[in-house]
């Protein structure tokens, strides 16, 4: 996966439904609209580090269901 801006990331999480755009919006205040800020809530949402590992793990999950 090629690398996302801050922009994609905030919209990957909100439709994605793993963050509102509220929840966003309180740790951008706080923590700044950055990549770290956005990795932060992936992480505390789901375990994952980084966009690849979430996209990896979603793939994995559907290579057995055809």
């Amino acid at each position: 996966m090629e690398k996302m801006t801050v922009a994609e990331m905030w919209d990957y999480l909100v439709d994605n439904e793993i963050a509102t755009e509220a929840e966003l919006s309180l740790v951008t205040c706080i923590n700044g609209y950055n990549e770290k800020a956005m990795l932060g809530v992936l992480y505390a949402r789901t375990g994952y580090n980084d966009f690849d590992q979430l996209n990896d793990d979603e793939e994995e999950e559907g290579e057995g269901e055809e």
